[in-house]
């Protein structure tokens, strides 16, 4: 339960991303570079922590 755990927490936050740009009127290009960022570093993220927790 815990790998899931914390697998689920590597996932891309760019929901979040757009709501905070949101909360503090933020303009569009800054809401996408937010989303895209956060996209990028999970892919990074993700393929690490599956590597890491399950292994073959």
């Amino acid at each position: 339960m815990a790998k899931i755990a914390i697998l689920i927490s590597a996932m891309p936050s760019g929901f979040f991303g757009i709501l905070f740009a949101v909360d503090y009127r933020l303009d569009s290009a800054a809401t996408g570079s937010m989303v895209v960022a956060s996209t990028l570093f999970s892919i990074v993220t993700l393929a690490t922590v599956i590597a890491l927790l399950f292994p073959f």
